[in-house]
């Protein structure tokens, strides 16, 4: 233990004898080790929400498939679901649900509470029965069903205390009283509410597509056939019911891919293959670092063999170094691990709990981290070790202050510094085409003005606002004393605001006066309703006609707003003959009321920002009246400075009325984007710290190899050689290992972004600026890495260095 101890000491002393040495190791492992366990935490948080229920394989969802517009995944009308359940015999269990928000009352103070209103054999799909209580009954999903709820584990224990008597509590959900009848257990799935999703046949929302619609596989049954029979019913329906559902089919999918899809599963994929990269290049460094070390040490290791220091006490020694410092670095590892798991669970907190809840550092990875760093490092540190003390002592100390290493070791150290050239050149391709599709996305124009607006969502309760009329004429007092409040500019309300949509959006078939049909073909439209203002508030322009506005009353004729999309689409971009044309909504209260267009207005991109704008209608509020809606004010400075005085103003037309999800129209844009600038920001990391390292890489051998060959430099310039010729020596000598490694990148880098084609937006995979700036930027950093040591070697006073020899 003694001998040990002062093994120790020594390799301390050794390590701290080399500042740069121990800081660039140390640095190199603890950039491997901290960033390879937090991000395969966060990509293992992310796959475990990604499959909340066991059995996954065994679940699909079923969409509506437009075929005329080459829409795959349409939500589903309550009409198809109910077809598609009474003739299907493929699934177990066929579920729909549709998300939503209720004004909660009683039990507490009032509330805005999330909802998810499902059918019955919603948690049987899922296979998650409530703990207490009991699921909806068949019964409960028809009109006129007595109200029930079920409430969720996490709602439980924070608005009702996890008292066990919950059950058969009645509390108020838009001021009617309800009965909770069950708690689910906890789940990454359920919202706070879980209410009967009620199915009527008389209701204006039966054929509106708004319905996720999810099912169990029959034991034995694949989902192939179940495919298979779910398409033979759509082309059931398609002849039964050519009017509403020509060119309309179903397509069925698995359950998993709506969690996550092929593209996500190739963004963690990459995310994953960044960490194990940034690892393997940190290892890989450390090894070139030591055998350059090594190699310079053959005369120390020489001389303490020669006054009697067996072989087994320099192997000993060496690993005693290298387990030093194998521990900083992988004490520095768990530093980093920890302040970057702090920033990740910072960047993704609006992904909801389910994955940053989850978002550990997993004892597993970081040893195996930890483990690969410290290998690499008594590795690669005893090589030059076993082979000094093998070798003939004379010999080593008459050559060991010129000693360069064998063909070998240099060719084993330029192929380490070739890989982490490429590992890092394909990671910064990947992340380049990411960072240029973000600049895309940007300069896409949204087709309306997000700044200075505010908006907020209002909905209100039937008790209170049972008739239409009622409906219209808040919404109506409300925006006419927005617009009159000090710095509004004008003020409007919508059923939803662009980009804050979802694959829940309701979408209509439309019938046009006069207009023949292909055999295949139904028309389609999203649909919004609106009141006056709504499109001057946002500034979506208006390209014909009129905009929507109060002569568009409740007793006026019917009318409707179109986009251009429809004009394109449906009039053959004929702006005069879609003004004034008549067409027919499909699932609205009169099925044989005609619209008139008034007015048509410009594209916008309403569900996703990249996403191809869809064809939208826009109805008066004051002739189908919708009592939840989002209000857009436009204001002067800051919207989020207004949010007091449009609260007030609520408050002064119904007191009792809440308002919820306060936010910037701004901030509802960016929020679309997030993921993607998150994502793709730390791809921009991870490609950065790939590529410092191997920077550090190839200065490192770089400079050692000028160190170790300094008799021969100055022997060189000794004979003649300018300090030109011996700059471009150096230099041609250490380019080489990161040439081959800039062409092996280049090509890797083709290969991976043609997988990644789903994924990039406004370039193609082979971008030409994009490999340019690689290119220009790994020459750079590679002829810097190389400049600094070549003119060293230029500066060799070759007297002294004949002498030191």
């Amino acid at each position: 233990m003694s001998t040990l101890l002062q093994d120790l000491r020594y390799g301390l002393r050794t390590l701290r004898r080399a500042p740069g040495f121990l800081a660039v190791s140390v640095v190199t492992l603890a950039l491997g080790i901290g960033a390879t366990a937090v991000m395969y935490g966060f990509v293992s948080a992310a796959l475990s929400a990604a499959a909340p229920v066991a059995d996954m394989d065994r679940l699909a969802a079923v969409w509506s498939h437009n075929r005329t517009q080459g829409e795959t995944k349409n939500v589903v009308s309550m009409q198809d679901f109910e077809a598609w359940r009474r003739r299907q015999t493929s699934f177990d269990r066929f579920a729909a649900q549709r998300p939503g928000a209720v004004n909660l009352s009683g039990g507490g103070e009032p509330i805005r509470a999330s909802a998810l209103f499902v059918t019955a054999h919603f948690f049987d799909v899922l296979q998650q029965q409530p703990v207490l209580g009991r699921a909806f009954t068949p019964e409960e999903e028809r009109p006129g069903a007595p109200r029930v709820a079920i409430v969720s584990n996490r709602f439980w224990r924070d608005r009702f205390e996890g008292r066990s008597d919950v059950l058969g509590r009645e509390v108020l959900v838009d001021a009617r009283p309800v009965t909770i009848v069950g708690v689910l257990p906890p789940s990454d799935l359920s919202r706070d509410l879980m209410l009967p999703l009620t199915i009527d046949p008389a209701s204006p929302a039966y054929g509106e597509h708004a319905l996720f619609v999810m099912a169990r596989l029959r034991s034995g049954v694949t989902l192939e056939q179940a495919r298979s029979e779910m398409a033979a019913i759509g082309n059931q329906l398609e002849r039964e019911h050519p009017a509403t559902h020509r060119g309309w089919g179903v397509n069925t999918r698995p359950l998993q891919e709506e969690f996550f899809g092929p593209q996500a599963r190739l963004v963690f994929a990459l995310l994953g293959a960044a960490a194990l990269a940034v690892l393997l290049i940190g290892c890989a460094n450390i090894a070139s670092l030591l055998l350059a070390r090594g190699i310079g040490r053959n005369r120390e290791l020489a001389v303490r063999t020669a006054l009697g220091a067996s072989r087994g006490r320099l192997l000993r020694q060496m690993l005693v170094e290298n387990l030093a410092l194998a521990s900083a670095g992988t004490a520095a590892g768990l530093l980093v691990a920890h302040w970057g798991l702090g920033i990740l669970r910072a960047e993704f907190a609006g992904f909801g709990p389910s994955i940053t809840d989850r978002v550990t550092v997993h004892a597993g990875v970081l040893g195996f981290a930890a483990a690969a760093g410290v290998c690499s490092t008594l590795f690669f540190g005893l090589l030059p070790a076993l082979k000094s003390v093998r070798a003939d002592v004379t010999q080593s100390l008459r050559d060991g202050a010129r000693a360069t290493g064998s063909f070998r070791t240099r060719r084993l150290r330029s192929v380490l510094v070739g890989t982490e050239v490429a590992t890092a050149v394909l990671f910064l391709v990947v992340a380049l085409l990411m960072i240029r599709t973000l600049q895309a996305l940007s300069r896409i124009e949204p087709g309306f003005d997000a700044a200075h607006v505010l908006t907020m969502r209002i909905s209100l309760p039937e008790a209170r606002y049972g008739e239409d009329a009622a409906v219209a004429t808040f919404y109506e007092r409300l925006t006419e004393r927005l617009r009159a409040s000090r710095g509004v500019v004008t003020a409007g309300a919508g059923v939803r605001v662009p980009t804050a949509g979802s694959r829940y959006n309701p979408n209509r078939s439309i019938v046009i006066e006069g207009r023949p049909r292909a055999a295949d073909e139904t028309l389609f439209a999203a649909d919004l309703t609106v009141t006056p203002g709504y499109l001057e508030t946002l500034r979506i322009p208006l390209r014909a006609g009129r905009a929507l506005d109060e002569r568009d009353g409740s007793e006026a004729p019917l009318a409707v707003a179109v986009s251009e999309t429809v004009v394109r689409r449906y009039f053959d971009g004929s702006s005069e003959r879609a003004l004034g044309a008549r067409l027919r909504l499909g699932g609205e209260p009169a099925p044989d009321a005609w619209r008139v267009v008034v007015g048509i207005v410009g594209d916008i991109r309403n569900d996703d920002i990249d996403a191809p704008s869809l064809p939208m209608v826009y109805v008066p509020l004051a002739q189908r009246p919708a009592r939840e809606m989002t209000v857009v004010v436009r204001t002067v400075g800051d919207p989020l400075g207004h949010t007091h005085d449009a609260r007030a103003v609520v408050a002064a037309v119904d007191a009792g009325q809440p308002v919820y999800e306060v936010r910037s129209m701004e901030a509802i844009v960016e929020e679309d984007l997030r993921t993607s600038v998150v994502l793709i920001a730390i791809l921009g990391v991870f490609a950065a710290v790939a590529l410092t390292l191997a920077a550090l890489g190839i200065y490192g051998v770089v400079a050692h190899a000028v160190a170790q060959r300094t008799h021969e430099i100055g022997v060189r310039m000794a004979l003649g050689a300018a300090a030109g010729d011996v700059v471009a020596l150096v230099v041609r000598q250490g380019f080489t290992p990161v040439a081959a490694g800039l062409l092996a990148g280049l090509a890797a880098g083709l290969a991976v972004s043609r997988l990644m084609r789903g994924m990039l937006y406004g370039i193609t995979p082979n971008d030409p600026v994009t490999y340019a700036g690689v290119v220009l930027t790994l020459v750079a950093v590679g002829l810097i890495a190389c400049l600094s040591p070549a003119r060293r070697a230029a500066r060799i006073d070759p007297l002294l260095a004949i002498r030191a020899e």
